[in-house]
Order: C-alpha cells, then structure tokens, then sequence
C-alpha cells in the first residue's frame, strides 16, 4: 500500500525469495516491511529467544543488538536494505516476550554488522501515528514500566561450569559408552 505521504508498505505474510525482495525494496523508495511474525510456530519463540542473549546498545530510544543465528526470522531478513518490522500480534503471548503495557512491532534496522541485528521496538499505535502524519516512527523510551528484556549474565562460576570427568554413577558411565 501507499501513503498519501508516498511511503509504501508491504504486508508480508507469505514466504518471498530474497531476489524478490530486493526488487522490489529497489522499485518501490520509500518502502518498509511489516512481516507476520506468527507465520512458522516457532518465529516468536525464537526471536524473543535471541532477543534474552542481545545487547542494549541504547536505552532511549531502546535499541538492542541481537544474535541472529538461531533465529530463522532474522536471518531471512538480514539482508533488507530498508527498515522491516516484524507483528507477532495483539498479544505477546509468549512468556518470555518483553512487556510494554501496549502492542509493539519490532523494527529491524538495516545493519551491516555481520551476525547480529539492531532490534527496536515500536509501539503500534506510534506506527500507525507516523503512517498517517507522514512523520518519523519513534521508539519505546526506557523507563520504569519496562521490564529489562536482556537477561542478565550469568556469574563466571556457573559460565566455566563443565562436568566432572571420570567416577559418577553407573548410568552416565554406561551412557557414556553407549555414545562412542
């Protein structure tokens, strides 16, 4: 669809091949994505997944730096050279989905950064907003009604943990051997 401000959006639903996506982000400036994020079962599961293990990068407006590599979602897209957002619908179901007290979308920003996508959410209401004004979209300031939605690392103790080698009980020795 198109603006009256001249900004095309693209409501993806169905799957679409990356030479079919660049042509037509080449043929239709300006144009963003709005992607179904409930598409495959586990896109949402997944995002939120590699949204617990990014980085914020800035906290106003929030912007975080996420893995990509377990995420199908996010690498189909990696490549997009204009903004995609990404509707995993009214309600965040998932348990470990960030909460904003309102529906977001999350805006995926054009990154070079090899591996990792910049992340930004959006609430859906300021989408709408800035579609009809023609005005710029505006992120999710952080503040105390944000919960965090970067988990926090764990202590080195528990990071370096490996398993101790040799003794145990009989199952894991049989287990063992049962592998090689």
């Amino acid at each position: 669809m198109k603006t009256a401000h001249g900004q095309v959006i693209e409501l993806q639903n169905s799957p679409i091949s990356e030479e079919e996506r660049s042509s037509r982000e080449a043929f239709y400036r300006p144009m963003l994505w709005v992607v179904n994020g409930q598409r495959l079962k586990s896109d949402a599961t997944k995002f939120y997944a590699s949204l617990r293990h990014g980085k914020i990068v800035k906290a106003n407006p929030l912007t975080v730096l996420v893995p990509r590599q377990e995420c199908l979602l996010l690498r189909k897209w990696e490549n997009s050279g204009t903004l995609v957002l990404f509707d995993f619908g009214e309600l965040e179901e998932a348990s470990e989905a960030p909460r904003f007290g309102a529906p977001v979308l999350w805006a995926s920003l054009p990154s070079k950064q090899e591996g990792m996508a910049v992340i930004m959410p959006i609430f859906r209401k300021s989408f709408l907003d800035a579609v009809v004004s023609g005005g710029p979209l505006v992120g999710i300031n952080c503040g105390a009604n944000v919960q965090p939605v970067v988990r926090v690392p764990m202590p080195p103790s528990i990071q370096n943990w490996q398993p101790r080698l040799g003794g145990g009980s009989r199952y894991y020795q049989r287990r063992r051997n049962w592998r090689m």
